[in-house]
């Protein structure tokens, strides 16, 4: 899938690689060439888990939506072989999300999010487990299962709106409040759709009154 651009320098360490190309942009395939070394490197060695970054840093550099999902389908091949669940559940929500973001292919989206759900359940990181959950919701609000959209999100809010209120790192309680304020906001969507405006406008203030106490300058739910 790669060109050979060049070979590894001394001892370069996988950090020493990253950090020629982790500053640039998102689809700067100027990238590519760095991150090719970093595969070279972590095939070398047999480190799988370093190849699965590799992969993953490859999806994220290049250009063309559909190397993207190569790249993507190299690092599900290369975690089911480390037998790590939670790993082989990351790589399938990241291609669940290339389907997502870059061909609005909601229905292809939700397949890979149910196979990263699947290999998630076991998990002991529950945010992971969580925010798939959460993007099941939102490919299937977007496919019109409201319903189903709406518990999906009543599962996520269950989980955030407690950890919210719990001591965490900075960047935890950022992840955790951006994960039930967005989980709010879908639900609040799904009951518009489904033209239950009530129920909609009592979670669009509980999200409110959530962002002013927390001083949380996500969005508004409107």
């Amino acid at each position: 899938m790669f060109f050979s651009f060049g070979k590894i320098q001394g001892q370069q360490s996988f950090e020493d690689i990253r950090s020629t190309y982790d500053k640039k942009e998102e689809n700067d395939i100027t990238a590519l060439k760095d991150i090719n070394l970093y595969l070279q490197k972590a095939k070398l060695e047999n480190n799988l888990v370093e190849q699965i970054e590799g992969y993953r840093d490859a999806a994220f550099y290049s250009k063309d939506k559909s190397l993207k999902i190569k790249y993507a389908d190299s690092a599900i091949v290369t975690a089911h072989k480390t037998d790590d669940k939670e790993l082989i559940s990351t790589v399938y929500l990241l291609k669940g999300s290339l389907y997502y973001f870059y061909y609005k292919n909601y229905q292809s989206a939700l397949v890979e999010y149910l196979k990263a759900y699947q290999y998630s359940k076991d998990s002991k990181d529950d945010y992971l487990k969580y925010k798939i959950i959460y993007q099941m919701g939102l490919v299937k609000s977007y496919l019109g299962y409201y319903d189903e959209g709406i518990e999906h999100f009543k599962e996520c809010i269950s989980y955030f709106e407690p950890k919210s209120k719990e001591k965490l790192e900075p960047g935890a309680i950022r992840n955790v409040e951006r994960g039930y304020l967005n989980s709010l906001h879908q639900m609040a969507v799904c009951y518009r759709n489904i033209k239950d405006y009530k129920r909609a406008d009592s979670i669009i203030n509980a999200g409110l009154r959530f962002s002013k106490i927390n001083d949380f300058l996500l969005k508004k739910l409107i």
